[in-house]
């Protein structure tokens, strides 16, 4: 089964993955990543406007990006 890493990037801040966690496919990771971005986003989009999960695979190469983005605009 594939290992793949979560590195967390809250703003400029990175937080690298060292464990990752075996799954089925890259399809069953980019579903893990996704719920984690939504998870820490609820916790940290207020205060640092973008958070990133990268995915590794074992092999260290990035497979996949997932951002989420807060936008303010004051109107008027």
């Amino acid at each position: 089964m594939p290992r793949f890493y979560f590195d967390i990037h809250k703003g400029p801040e990175l937080i690298p993955d060292p464990d990752g966690f075996e799954t089925d496919s890259l399809e069953a990771a980019e579903r893990q990543a996704t719920q984690t971005a939504i998870e820490l986003g609820q916790a940290w989009l207020s205060s640092a406007r973008l958070v990133r999960v990268r995915v590794r695979d074992e092999h260290g190469r990035s497979r996949l990006n997932l951002s989420l983005v807060l936008t303010v605009e004051r109107l008027g």
